[in-house]
């Protein structure tokens, strides 16, 4: 009798215990990241498979050795699984990689990442039920000029708030002084619970053609939202977010030539709780 009972309660336990066991958004955002930098890290190209979404797209700035500024770099995932291979014995055992998690909804994340190479800010969507990196920013450690900590972060908002007033006040000047000519911009819509997530794709000359008719009926009130926030920044690179009328956007920013610019842009809609009270 009392084996049965033992085996009863464990049979109890058993669905609570495979509950607990499974990870959390926020946990399962960091094993991509970290996935990401274990790649590398370990020689590891199928780290690189399973953590990045095959539309990725990198941008960064490295200073590499002897130079003294800058270089432009950009790449897919494809490079970065033959990087991770070229890579082999490069890396140290203890070499940092450190995650913060900036902010997360339920569709759509933002991260940053410590490596031994610089700080990756990384943009992830949760696609077919796995958290995949699907942008990526990121720069050498280390300015190579003085840095104006309050005006980049006032030219940060100023970018990211031009990017919100284009499409309310019907400006795609807007567009052209705040945005980069080869923007990325991803996003994904659900309007009811047991609607799919509906993915939509723009670049430069889709979003100035978008916000030169989006309010051209003036519905937007005057104080319709657009609530800034700065996740991150370092001397060439930003992170930023901001909550609008038509969801929330990340963006991943750069200074190019003393001027701020949207270079990415990952977007949802409001999640179906909050967009029922807003």
């Amino acid at each position: 009798m009392k084996h049965s009972l033992a085996a009863a309660v464990l049979l109890t336990l058993v669905p609570s215990l495979q509950q607990e066991a499974k990870p959390t958004d926020a946990q399962s955002i960091e094993r991509a990241v970290l996935d990401y930098a274990e790649a590398f890290y370990e020689t590891k190209p199928e780290l690189i498979e399973r953590s990045v979404h095959p539309d990725l797209t990198k941008f960064g700035y490295a200073i590499w050795e002897g130079q003294t500024d800058y270089q432009a770099s950009t790449m897919t995932r494809d490079d970065l699984v033959k990087l991770a291979n070229d890579l082999k014995g490069y890396f140290k055992p203890d070499a940092p990689k450190e995650v913060v998690l900036l902010d997360r909804l339920d569709k759509t994340a933002a991260a940053k990442l410590t490596a031994e190479w610089g700080v990756d800010y990384l943009h992830l969507a949760k696609i077919d039920g796995r958290w995949q990196i699907v942008q990526v920013l990121w720069q050498s450690i280390g300015a190579t000029a003085e840095v104006d900590a309050a005006a980049d972060k006032k030219a940060i908002e100023r970018a990211v708030l031009d990017y919100v007033e284009s499409a309310y006040e019907v400006k795609p000047e807007n567009v052209d002084r705040s945005v980069h000519k080869d923007l990325v911009k991803l996003g994904f819509t659900k309007r009811e619970p047991e609607d799919d997530w509906k993915r939509h794709d723009m670049d430069f000359d889709g979003l100035r053609d978008l916000v030169s008719k989006w309010n051209k009926d003036g519905r937007m009130p005057a104080d319709a939202r657009k609530e800034y926030t700065l996740l991150d920044h370092l001397d060439r690179t930003a992170q930023a977010k901001v909550i609008a009328h038509w969801g929330i956007d990340y963006f991943q920013l750069t200074k190019e030539e003393g001027t701020w610019k949207i270079r990415q842009v990952l977007w949802q809609s409001h999640p179906l709780e909050q967009a029922a009270t807003r």
